[in-house]
């Protein structure tokens, strides 16, 4: 059979599941995959999205360790595949076009990196409005952050209002009520832990709002009862009227009623509001809410924002729909956490021969995929052949890491059948184990852009500019990225996780790496 060469776009949890995926339904086979990454660092959200007080979360990593030493495996970091090269001035531009040639099979596992904000007409970017993302990227010190050198939190903030009842919205409340002094060994870097300090000496109250009512939470009971459990803060008493008015939709999830998540949300929130002791530093949970208004005060006042809320409820179909009745709330910073979606600019890259790829479906925030196995699709219903997306490139900015090893797995599996199918070699692979049953859905197949049957170059072939990244220390390799994580660990001195580096220290590192 002629080889197979898969690219992955992405080099976080949903690509090196793909990974390691194929290497186990593959064990024999000599064939390739190739993991790019815009960012210099691997593993995407876990590095750059987890809650640093969750530390468990990326034991997965030895995982991907694995899965990088295996000689069928290479990792390039610090590759821009089809983004703006004007949005990141230090890594690799690398068009879509480029990679086809090399590659037999595309599997995008780009995340869902850009979030959902609050109508720009109402609510206008400033310092006292802020994204979700804007905090998770300074803390996590992520490479797009632009607040590298201050905090985004203005200064003697006392009260902050989060809009959205995720658990983002919870893994942001905790960090800010958790002291300095429990702070200090986490994986978060020096200079913003004491920005932190900072801001807990001063900020008293932390409201979390919703548009919907407690039965549509999107929060985890982890989440939730390690709030609940917050020493320096506690939980403002919700009344009882609207948990009980929640609980009465007990019964069977599919007929209407509760799921045994929702109701076991919602008794944490009436025990907790039974039992809160009052502390120094309080949150709230606020229900039926909606931010109509942005009104910005004189910034050196407190309050300096004025937030118009309408009060909403449930139409029909289970949207948040508003009564008309609108109500001030009083805050100092706004942080909007209404969720994520996919980058679409990676399609919009264009040709005079080929043009954008119309693969990205902007009503949902993702790319367009078949019932089954992630199998990309025209905006005419064609499956895009050999082309897939996984995790939340291809279902959307939901569930946990387990939904994404699932997704991953269900895509890997597509990718081998559909080799197999169009090779005429399907009972020449597979360990002989369960499998994950993507089947090819019965849908018409269309064209690809990808290499018909064998990719340019040999197996290990890349595009120019990636060789010449490589030789030239601006493309990072696996290996070279354990060394990275070595020296951070090494600057962490034992007193905590790591202390993260900068770009500017990573070429350092690099050119030791090349310097003989």
């Amino acid at each position: 059979m002629p080889p197979l060469k898969v690219a992955i776009i992405g080099g976080g949890p949903s690509g090196f599941y793909v990974a390691s995926r194929l290497l186990h339904l593959l064990p024999k086979s000599d064939f390739r995959v190739h993991i790019y990454d815009r960012l210099w660092a691997p593993h995407g959200l876990v590095r750059y999205g987890v809650a640093p007080d969750h530390p468990e979360v990326k034991n997965c990593t030895n995982k991907f360790d694995e899965v990088a030493s295996d000689p069928r495996v290479q990792f390039f970091g610090n590759v821009n595949v089809g983004h703006d090269p004007r949005l990141d001035y230090h890594s690799l531009p690398l068009s879509l076009h480029a990679l086809f040639p090399y590659y037999t099979h595309l599997v995008f596992a780009t995340g869902a990196p850009r979030p959902k904000i609050l109508p720009l007409s109402r609510f206008p970017r400033s310092s006292f409005y802020i994204s979700a993302l804007d905090l998770v990227h300074w803390y996590t010190m992520h490479p797009d952050s632009k607040y590298s050198e201050c905090s985004p939190i203005p200064h003697d903030t006392r009260h902050i209002s989060l809009i959205g009842h995720g658990n983002v919205s919870l893994d942001i409340a905790r960090l800010l009520f958790t002291s300095p002094s429990r702070l200090s060994h986490l994986d978060i870097p020096s200079r913003v832990t004491k920005k932190l300090g900072e801001t807990w000496e001063t900020l008293k109250h932390i409201s979390i709002i919703g548009r919907r009512g407690p039965k549509e939470m999107r929060f985890t009971a982890k989440e939730l009862r390690e709030m609940l459990k917050l020493e320096d803060a506690s939980l403002d008493p919700i009344p009882a009227t609207t948990l009980d008015d929640a609980l009465r939709g007990n019964g069977d999830a599919e007929g209407g009623g509760l799921s045994r998540q929702q109701q076991r949300l919602i008794r944490l929130l009436k025990e907790g509001s039974q039992t809160a002791t009052p502390k120094q530093k309080t949150f709230s949970i606020d229900f039926w809410r909606n931010p109509v208004a942005f009104n910005l005060r004189h910034p050196t006042e407190h309050p300096r924002v004025e937030l118009d809320l309408e009060e909403t409820k449930l139409d029909t179909s289970g949207g948040a729909v508003g009564t008309g009745t609108i109500g001030k709330h009083n805050t100092d910073l706004v942080v909007g956490s209404l969720g994520y979606e996919s980058d679409p600019s990676i399609f919009e890259s264009s040709s005079s021969l080929i043009g954008p790829f119309p693969w990205y479906d902007s009503v949902v925030g993702k790319m367009r995929t078949a019932p089954a196995g992630g199998r990309v699709l025209t905006p005419d219903g064609h499956i895009v052949r050999n082309v897939y997306a996984s995790g939340w490139a291809g279902r959307g900015a939901r569930g946990v890491l387990a939904g994404t090893i699932l997704d991953a797995n269900d895509v890997a599996f597509a990718v081998v059948e559909d080799w197999a199918e169009q090779h005429g070699g399907k009972e020449n692979w597979g360990n002989g184990e369960d499998e994950v049953g993507s089947h090819t859905p019965k849908i018409p197949l269309g064209q690809t852009p990808l290499a018909a049957i064998s990719p340019a170059g040999d197996l290990d072939g890349v595009p120019h500019a990636v060789e010449a990244g490589l030789l030239r220390g601006s493309v990072v390799p696996y290996k070279a990225w354990l060394t990275i994580e070595g020296e951070e660990r090494r600057r962490g001195r034992g007193e905590k996780e790591r202390e993260r580096m900068a770009w500017e220290d990573v070429q350092s590192v690099l050119k030791k790496l090349k310097t003989p």
